[in-house]
């Protein structure tokens, strides 16, 4: 009865306690929020305030001031070339022009120096704004100083003359290259300094689109060159194939290859400035992997790869187009002439068998295969060499490989060949022939078949055993059908008990 008095009570305590356990957190609620956004909105306030830059020290302040000294040091320099030029003759000009083009190259580079060294302070909190104005001035004359210096250089360039030797293109051909390198060197400066110009928010559209054409034009003018290098190098090895002792050819292949290792490096330093500027290059790499055959990262890409494989197929088109009607003329007559030779090599077979079989003198049955065979194989050789001289293929290159090739299997093959020496042997000496019963290579039985190589011999029990001629010569030989009339001994057996007159 108690329990079920106090029962009411304490559900009544239990939900009053609820209700206040709730009401407290509601009302901490806010509190807590606000707890929590103070220390955003105090994060706010700090990053609010602007931090002040940091003065200039002497030392950053005196290697400013000695960048930007070296700008008016380096343009007087330039002057005084300039004026050494117009008195300098030969050699001496030359030098003085190779000078002037450095200088220029010095300038665009200084600048370069002065605006990257201002704006490292600037980054590391230094106030710079004394700087700013000299080096907008600066930056500004870039565009003036790099068109100068490509002018300038590519005017210095000159090209060796075909009649040279291989000593002096190889000269000519080295300063080149060199002139190249500094054209290569001034664009990539002013693209660094382009770069920098956009921090200073100056309009860098004029640059730019001088920079886009100067890499454009570089790299056509380098495949072009690179081109040349790879048509040199295949004209100078076709005629090394006919003179192969001639050292100067030698000497031009080696210059060659070293233009072409030149030219594909240039226009790879081409390219990936043209890719920092989203400029396409598919083209150029192609012609790199085709030209020198270096497994590069290129290999992987598939434009790379597509480019090459429509350049392969335009080339094959090409030389199918100029080509074709008198490629498919000579074949045509290169198979009439072949099917003629086979032909006639057929008539002289039948023409010598019937000869021989008609001839008085005796020879064996292998000599008569061999001259047979010798005759008709001459006529068709004869013939594939008329053939082959249709198709516009040298017969001395060819017969010299063959005859390379011919002492390289013959070497190959000294066993085959001892064989074949011994099948002569017993060719011209006649031991035997077809169909005498012999005793050779410790072998006895009947000659079934002869050739240079080997004799295949029937035995008496019915077997056909083939013997290697080197066997056969270098042991006895016993021709037992090789006389009409032989001795044979008998032996008879006499018992005691016999009549002595009947034996």
């Amino acid at each position: 009865m108690i329990r079920n008095l106090l029962q009411p009570f304490s559900i009544r305590l239990t939900l009053l306690l609820t209700v206040l356990c709730v009401l407290t957190l509601v009302a901490a609620s806010p509190t807590a929020a606000q707890d929590a956004a103070a220390p955003a909105d105090e994060a706010e306030t700090i990053a609010e305030v602007p931090t002040e830059p940091k003065p200039l020290t002497e030392p950053l302040i005196a290697k400013l001031d000695a960048l930007y000294d070296a700008l008016p040091e380096q343009r007087e320099k330039i002057t005084a070339l300039e004026q050494r030029i117009t008195t300098g003759e030969g050699l001496a000009a030359e030098i003085l022009n190779i000078r002037l083009d450095l200088a220029w190259l010095g300038l665009l580079e200084d600048t370069l120096a002065f605006a990257e060294a201002v704006v490292a302070q600037e980054e590391d909190g230094f106030d710079t704004s004394d700087y700013t104005g000299d080096v907008i001035d600066a930056l500004g004359d870039q565009l003036t100083i790099a068109t100068t210096a490509i002018n300038r250089t590519k005017a210095s360039v000159k090209m060796p003359a075909p009649d040279q030797s291989a000593t002096d293109q190889a000269t000519a051909y080295a300063r080149v290259f060199k002139a190249l390198d500094v054209i290569d060197r001034v664009y990539e400066v002013f693209s660094s300094s382009i770069e920098i110009s956009q921090r200073f928010n100056l309009d860098v559209s004029k640059s730019e689109e001088v920079l886009r054409t100067g890499l454009n034009d570089r790299a056509v003018n380098t495949s072009v060159f690179l081109e040349m290098a790879v048509r040199d190098i295949s004209a100078l090895r076709a005629a090394l194939a006919i003179s192969p002792e001639d050292a100067e050819i030698k000497s031009q292949i080696l210059g060659a290859e070293s233009r072409l290792q030149s030219a594909a490096d240039e226009l790879n330093r081409i390219t990936r400035r043209m890719d920092a500027l989203d400029m396409s290059t598919d083209e150029y790499r192609a012609q790199i992997l085709s030209s020198t055959g270096e497994i590069t990262t290129d290999l992987f890409n598939l434009s790379v790869i597509g480019s090459l494989l429509a350049k392969s197929l335009q080339s094959t088109m090409d030389t199918l187009a100029a080509e074709g009607p008198s490629a498919l003329f000579k074949l045509l007559l290169f198979l009439i002439i072949f099917y003629a030779a086979r032909k006639l090599a057929n008539i002289t077979e039948k023409l010598v068998k019937r000869g021989l079989s008609s001839s008085t003198i005796r020879m064996s049955r292998l000599l008569e295969r061999m001259i047979i065979s010798t005759v008709s194989n001459v006529v068709l050789i004869i013939g594939v060499l008329i053939a082959l001289s249709q198709l516009g293929i040298s017969l001395g290159p060819l017969l010299a490989g063959l005859g390379i090739a011919g002492f390289v299997i013959g070497f190959a093959l000294q066993d085959t060949l001892s064989n074949f020496a011994s099948g002569m042997m017993i060719l011209f000496y006649k031991p035997f022939d077809v169909g005498d019963f012999v005793e050779a290579g410790g072998i006895m039985g009947k000659v079934n078949h002869m050739t240079l190589v080997n004799t295949t011999i029937l035995t008496i029990d019915n077997q056909t055993v083939v013997v290697p001629n080197n066997m056969i010569w270098q042991g006895i030989i016993k021709n037992v059908t090789g006389q009409r009339i032989r001795r044979v001994d008998l032996l008879f057996g006499v018992s005691y008990s016999d009549d002595i007159a009947k034996v």
